[in-house]
């Protein structure tokens, strides 16, 4: 008699219930994950500088080949899935079974490159670790299996929430982007074609590539460690294939407070090998002068800019270069000098991210669309411009380059806050709102520079809300940036709530003018100092309504956007860039909003 495959035996409820909520934790935060993706949902633990953030944007953030997200494929599988064991009753076919210890094994790489990357995104462990605890549940025995039905299910349900849920939502959500890619592009492009000279220094790199008078011509600001800088660098290398009339230069901003002043400030170096990167370059230029300079160019990024001191001197063999001299050289003052001038240079211009490309001296946007720069360039060729040496092409610069930045800001539509910590009049001319860490130092310069310009403007009003880069009352921050920023916010709220906007405002002044270590000690010392009651203080900084204020805060924040701390707003318009050397650009944009009809 042949052979027949036996019924599966109804699993136990624990089995079959536990099953289920392993399956549904990896599910959910996959879907959580896809959501915060999408823009949907501001995702706990997934804010600012967040090892999810990192996650998700690193090379094992979307599967290889398919730019389409990790999370999605989870959201497919870990649904998929569920269905099968529900129909299986807990029995799932030996193929089946195979699959799962796939997709165990897949959660042990993306564990191991967490690790190793730095980024333990709290959400993706509990994807992973619950997935892992499915195959524990999968390998214990239990009976019979299920017969095929259960893969056909499991395969028709990736099928269906891939095609009819997330594929959908995945194309409306790179329409928009490429939408919004789009309309930088059309702008910037008509800038292009219609700019005129203006009152400022050409920019014009060190280092020339192409004919000595072009027709287009890019000065592109650059990171050997940026990932979309190597993007456009292939894209360029391909113009360059195909055309005669294109010049391109180069100008050296590493993220890197090694060598660039402005990453130091902010504390937030993102590759760490960059600043060497460079200097590699200008070395290569000194030692060889421009073709030297390109050659080493094109084998840093090959390299992703990263290199240990063995790969870089089989590196240097390869491109004819001594590796005693040439390491000497590069560590001499020279290249950091060469490098430090490009990172003053790009400040001048208003850089906030890599690459920043200019095309015949107007700043190009929406080169993230694929293939803009591109379309661009034949679309400027197309017009005929005449060639140049580039002694023409004279960006904006320095404070009328941050103004019109801020300028070209949509206004916005700011969160209300009923219980507002406000200098000036309520029905001011112009409100300016400034997002901050009384940790944070840039928050603290920002803060004083706008209530002294508010408070010698009767027309002008001043609103400080809070966003600790503290996790413990900051939901979109998975970790504490700066230590006891929570506990400051508390604190001066607790002031403002006892006795007022004054006292308010007199703790908040003492938060940003004493640093070093914060403790409670302290803050109740200063609270005493101020002649408030030290027993009350206490309870009102550990108060509800107290973290409500200051999560209403953060949640506002959020609703913005806000990339970083100090995040300012003036006249609704978000400042991009505030900082800069011997200029006053915020108090310039408040003049200048004051001013305007």
């Amino acid at each position: 008699m042949a052979k027949t495959t036996p019924p599966a035996r109804p699993a136990s409820s624990p089995r079959l219930g536990l099953g289920l909520v392993l399956i549904a934790i990896s599910a959910l935060a996959s879907l959580a994950l896809t959501l915060k993706h999408w823009g949907s949902f501001p995702l706990p633990g997934c804010g600012l500088q967040s090892a999810c953030q990192r996650a998700s944007e690193s090379a094992w953030g979307t599967v290889p080949g398919l730019n389409w997200p990790v999370s999605h494929l989870g959201v497919a599988y870990f649904g998929a899935l569920a269905l099968a064991w529900l129909l299986t009753r807990g029995h799932l076919p030996q193929a089946l079974r195979w699959i799962v210890r796939l997709g165990a094994l897949g959660s042990l790489v993306w564990l191991t490159a967490m690790v190793h990357g730095g980024y333990l995104c709290p959400w993706c462990l509990g994807v992973h670790a619950a997935n892992l605890g499915f195959l524990a549940l999968c390998l214990r025995p239990a009976g019979a299996t299920a017969a095929a039905p259960g893969l056909k299910v499991f395969a028709a349900g990736l099928l269906l929430i891939t095609v009819v849920g997330l594929l959908p939502a995945e194309l409306r959500h790179r329409r928009l982007q490429k939408a919004n890619s789009l309309q930088q592009f059309e702008e910037s492009t008509q800038a292009i074609l219609g700019s005129t000279e203006s009152p400022s220094r050409p920019l014009v790199g060190r280092h020339r590539r192409g004919p000595a008078r072009a027709a287009i011509r890019l000065v592109v600001l650059s990171d050997y460690q940026c990932p979309d800088c190597r993007t456009i660098e292939g894209e360029i290398e391909e113009l360059f294939r195909s055309r005669d009339d294109m010049a391109l230069s180069v100008l050296h901003f590493p993220h890197c407070g090694d060598c660039n002043w402005k990453v130091a400030e902010s504390g937030r170096t993102k590759h760490p090998n960059a600043c060497w990167a460079a200097r590699a370059a200008e070395t290569a230029s000194i030692l060889g002068g421009t073709d030297a300079f390109w050659r080493m160019h094109a084998w840093l990024f090959r390299e992703h800019g990263s290199f240990t001191k063995d790969e870089l001197r089989r590196g240097l063999a390869e491109l004819g270069f001594e590796a005693a001299e040439f390491e000497r050289i590069m560590t001499s003052p020279e290249t950091l000098e060469r490098v430090q001038a490009d990172v003053d240079e790009a400040v001048s211009l208003g850089i906030s991210f890599t690459p920043m490309i200019f095309i015949n001296g107007v700043e190009f946007r929406g080169w993230q669309s694929p293939g803009a720069l591109t379309r661009a360039v034949e679309r400027i060729a197309a017009e005929g411009p005449a060639a140049s040496d580039g002694r023409d092409d004279v960006p904006l610069r320095g404070l009328e380059k941050f103004l019109n930045d801020w300028r070209e800001e949509p206004e916005r539509d700011m969160p209300l806050d009923p219980n507002a910590w406000a200098i000036g009049p309520n029905d001011a001319e112009v409100t300016v709102v400034l997002w901050g860490d009384y940790r944070e130092p840039n928050t603290a310069l920002l803060d004083a520079r706008m209530r002294a310009a508010v408070e010698a403007e009767p027309r002008a009003r001043y609103v400080y809300r809070h966003y600790p880069f503290d996790s413990s009352c900051n939901p979109y921050l998975a970790r504490v940036v700066y230590e006891n920023s929570c506990m400051a916010s508390s604190a001066a709220e607790a002031a403002g709530a006892l006795a007022g906007p004054g006292a308010f405002w007199d703790y908040h002044r003492w938060l940003f003018e004493n640093e070093g270590p914060l403790d409670s000690d302290r803050l109740l010392a200063q609270a005493a100092a101020l002649g408030l009651d030290v027993e009350r203080f206490r309870a009102q900084m550990e108060a509800p309504q107290t973290r409500a204020a200051i999560r209403s805060d953060v949640d506002a924040g959020k609703s913005l956007g806000i990339p970083v701390v100090p995040a300012l707003f003036i006249h609704s318009r978000f400042v991009p860039r505030w900082k800069l050397r011997g200029e006053q650009a915020p108090e310039a944009m408040l003049r200048e909003a004051l001013e305007s009809p």
